[in-house]
């Protein structure tokens, strides 16, 4: 499984608009943008696979961005399950590890990613 992976069957989940990020300006940006058509909500994920290891650049955008109000998610996989994380602050750790304080939202399979859907939305 890898990032792109995960984003093609994010694409699949109906009444979102999913958009890739790749952006080689700025550093730091998240890999995926979404939208949520019914409640008009918008916000952001970090895709990993396997740990949750952040570039400084990454860290820094993530505090930036929580601290004006934006949602921001980081979804791991590994070992055919999903981790979804609602940061509420984050913290460089060491060797590039990402600290995200008190924000497990939820633990699921593979089969059901589609359950993201109410976490994206939340507040």
């Amino acid at each position: 499984m890898t990032e792109s992976d995960i984003y093609e069957k994010l694409k699949a989940i109906k009444n979102f608009s999913w958009m890739r990020v790749e952006n080689y300006t700025q550093s730091g940006v998240p890999d995926v943008n979404y939208f949520h058509h019914a409640t008009k909500k918008e916000g952001w994920i970090e895709l990993k696979v396997g740990s949750i290891r952040m570039r400084p650049a990454q860290v820094a955008w993530h505090k930036k961005n929580l601290a004006v109000g934006r949602r921001v998610f980081v979804l791991t996989y590994d070992a055919k399950m999903y981790q979804l994380w609602k940061c509420l602050e984050v913290e460089p750790a060491s060797k590039g590890k990402l600290t995200i304080i008190n924000s497990l939202v939820t633990v699921f399979k593979e089969v059901d990613l589609g359950l993201i859907t109410a976490y994206l939305t939340i507040g």
